[in-house]
């Protein structure tokens, strides 16, 4: 298996259906997210009629009126585009397009939560279980995790193994797989878009473990007003008691991998970023 850190020297290297792994000595990490002007950038492209997205949460403080979990950001303002594609409002999982929200009110325990669509009907599922659905198609555009394009809505909380899919990841499937990484045997590999594990320690970015097509969609860790003195959202360890590693190197699926897409310092020789 080929090392990460041997390979993210050159600009951008192009792998297809390459495998790389992770190096072996890794910790389950979460990132924190401080639910004031702190965010991540995501930038992909508009995802049409069949979609899901997937997410492990952790609200810290209690529940705001809102907190947007994934958001479109700035280049969302379209009628056909969801903006506030998977939200969290008092405690409910919350599709605003669709008009539906969970039963189920999160507490301050870890959650996976997730939002599907088929082209025909949306469902929102809670720790695996569908609590709502509607027949309803809306195309997404999954742009900024934590919020979406101010700081009124911002998530207060750690976030964990987001998945975004083309495709609608059956009930299933999700249950099957949300309490361990996604392996090459996941049936619905080739339909997976981006995948954030967050496992890595980060400064200015956080590695996309798929990074399909002509932009690897890695995140950029930013902050809304900049203040000075004020860090950028941080891994922590995650403390998810139903989300267990197997004890093997993980890989990537039809890779590209860069060093920074975008307008950050230079790396050192001899270091890493991630």
């Amino acid at each position: 298996m080929l090392s990460v850190k041997q390979y993210l020297i050159p600009p951008l290297l192009f792998l297809p259906f390459t495998l790389l792994a992770r190096e072996t000595t890794y910790q389950n990490k979460a990132i924190r997210l401080e639910g004031n002007d702190n965010y991540l950038c995501m930038g992909m492209d508009i995802i049409r009629e069949q979609w899901t997205l997937e997410a492990w949460v952790k609200g810290e403080n209690g529940w705001k009126e809102t907190e947007v979990i994934i958001g479109g950001g700035e280049y969302s303002n379209l009628s056909y585009v969801d903006p506030l594609v998977l939200v969290i409002k008092n405690g409910r999982v919350t599709s605003e397009k669709a008009g539906i929200q969970s039963n189920t009110i999160l507490d301050d325990k870890w959650h996976h939560i997730a939002l599907s669509c088929d082209g025909k009907t949306i469902r929102l599922y809670v720790d695996g279980r569908m609590e709502a659905s509607r027949e309803f198609v809306t195309a997404i555009l999954p742009g900024v995790l934590g919020a979406h394009m101010d700081t009124v809505n911002t998530y207060c909380g750690l976030l964990d193994e987001v998945r975004i899919w083309s495709a609608a990841i059956p009930a299933k499937i999700l249950q099957e797989w949300k309490s361990r990484p996604l392996q090459s045997t996941h049936p619905f590999i080739q339909k997976l878009e981006a995948y954030y594990t967050f496992d890595e320690e980060i400064d200015d970015t956080v590695i996309n473990w798929v990074g399909k097509g002509h932009l690897s969609y890695h995140i950029r860790n930013v902050r809304n007003q900049r203040e000075r003195g004020k860090r950028l959202a941080y891994t922590v360890p995650a403390d998810n008691p139903h989300f267990a590693y197997p004890g093997q190197e993980q890989a990537l699926f039809n890779a590209v991998v860069i060093d920074s897409e975008w307008d950050v310092a230079p790396r050192v020789p001899g270091t890493t970023r991630f």
